[in-house]
């Protein structure tokens, strides 16, 4: 799994640091993400300096990480991690600039103040690029020169342009996703707690791009995408491991109004079963005049009676009805409104081998 200095995903390979003071260490990776990428070779080597205990109970970490694709960079990226830390504060910040690509990949900020009666306050900002940007993103989108193309390795893809225009390319098309969240938890007793929290998301627009198929015209903006959020939540009602979650949600945007109610249980039955219902509904509406609703009810049962093995299912059946607003192809000016039922069941069985 990823451990910092900039890698992104799960890769083969090895990671290690020497102290070379109590508080400062020099690390290194490199490896192979393990994700396969169409036809494309890749791999990664970073380095990084880390400090911790510095005064004012700041710790901080730099690093440099290059991935390469086919023979050509893939990603150079110059990355900074904050931690600070004072009585029941928390801040946590990273921020990752790919310097060939010249533009942000990540930049967050999350922080948590606890108070003496255990009421937590937490806020987040995070500003990311929608996908990390890469030369190997340039795989994922047509060349309009060779409609129906299907470029499998770099070295294809750069028969017929430069990696100059394909970083260009991939930087225009991929927009910023932006995320904003404050929030609080107080406990009411030893069983009961409560929770709130707004939440705010918005994706950036893409200006047209006329050398990649499908962005000619670019993309609107999603607008601000706004939920509140307020929760109920008890502990051990009825037993010693029993938990109890209620959940409103109240979403905005500038083209849809949603609702969603929610329970979600989770008890242990002779200590060798972990059964978990739940039930869901929501409903919206959009700016059109269509609606919808759906109940969906669930079922976890995970069975721990083996040592190191756990076998888990999971069902959940939701029954929807939407009613949808579309022009009258026939009569401009008016709208067709379609009725639709829907009944949707979703099952899973598997096993998980701890070790």
């Amino acid at each position: 799994s990823p451990t910092g200095g900039g890698v992104m995903s799960r890769f083969d390979g090895l990671s290690g640091h020497w102290s070379v003071q109590p508080r400062i260490k020099l690390g290194a990776v490199a490896g192979v993400p393990t994700d396969k990428f169409f036809d494309s070779k890749r791999h990664f080597y970073g380095v990084s300096l880390d400090a911790d205990r510095l005064p004012g109970g700041l710790g901080a970490g730099v690093y440099v990480i290059e991935q390469r694709i086919d023979g050509e960079i893939d990603r150079r990226a110059l990355g900074l991690d904050l931690r600070w830390f004072k009585g029941g504060a928390t801040v946590f910040s990273q921020f990752d600039y790919d310097l060939l690509i010249g533009a942000l990949n990540i930049a967050t900020v999350q922080g948590t103040l606890v108070l003496e009666d255990n009421t937590v306050f937490n806020a987040l900002y995070d500003r990311r690029a929608l996908s990390t940007l890469t030369l190997g993103n340039a795989l994922t989108f047509e060349d309009p020169a060779a409609p129906g193309v299907l470029f499998r390795r770099i070295q294809d893809r750069l028969a017929g342009t430069t990696v100059a225009a394909l970083r260009d390319q991939i930087k225009r098309i991929t927009p910023n996703i932006t995320q904003a969240q404050i929030g609080v938890t107080k406990p009411i007793n030893k069983n009961w707690q409560t929770a709130g929290s707004v939440q705010l998301t918005s994706t950036g627009a893409i200006p047209p791009v006329p050398e990649v198929a499908g962005f000619e015209n670019g993309r609107p903006a999603t607008g601000n995408i706004i939920t509140t959020s307020a929760q109920l939540i008890g502990l051990n009602l009825y037993s010693a491991r029993d938990t109890h979650v209620f959940s409103t949600s109240l979403i905005s945007s500038p083209t849809l109004h949603g609702t969603l109610f929610t329970y979600n249980n989770s008890s242990m039955v002779a200590e060798i079963w972990q059964v978990e219902p739940s039930i869901q509904y929501y409903r919206d509406r959009n700016d059109t005049g269509s609606r919808s609703q759906r109940w969906t009810p669930g079922l976890r049962v995970t069975y721990k009676g083996w040592q190191r093995w756990a076998v888990e299912s999971n069902l959940t059946y939701e029954i929807g009805r939407a009613s949808r607003q579309t022009p009258d192809p026939n009569q401009p000016g008016s709208m067709v409104t379609t009725e639709e039922s829907t009944h949707r069941v979703n099952y899973s069985v598997g096993a998980r081998y701890e070790f």
